[in-house]
């Protein structure tokens, strides 16, 4: 007579790794870690020269240079030292409370942005299972 025993032993794995990264990676993390406290910005930002192009209310930024949909008197030819040739974004060429746009709206001519906003962020999570079997 003959016994045979079979053993079978499995084993399971289960490795999660998060990784948080910026929707994009932002030239205006320096600013905002040398002028802004708790989220507010400490000063006017008349110096803010970043790519933030977008009013607190959403609305896109008209470009400097542009007289349309909003003609202006604050180009980048009257005012060479404010950044306002850089384009569409958010500047403070006149001492306002802090930097603005011209919008791209045609029913709203101008409006603050708020520069010591954090870029958004996204979060990804990848899960790998390995399942192992041993038989003896």
């Amino acid at each position: 007579t003959t016994t045979t025993t079979t053993t079978m032993t499995t084993t399971t794995t289960t490795t999660t790794t998060t990784t948080t990264v910026p929707v994009t990676l932002s030239p205006d993390a320096q600013y905002r870690a040398d002028n802004c406290v708790n989220g507010k910005l400490s000063g006017r930002g008349e110096d803010y020269r970043g790519t933030v192009g977008m009013t607190v209310s959403g609305r896109q930024c008209q470009d400097w240079s542009s007289q349309k949909p909003h003609s202006h008197s604050r180009t980048p030819a009257r005012n060479p030292t404010a950044g306002l040739s850089d384009g569409a974004y958010c500047r403070n060429p006149d001492g306002e409370a802090r930097p603005w746009c011209f919008t791209a709206d045609p029913n709203k001519q101008w409006e603050l942005c708020d520069v010591c906003a954090e870029p958004a962020t996204t979060t990804t999570t990848t899960t790998t299972t390995t399942t192992t079997t041993t038989t003896t």
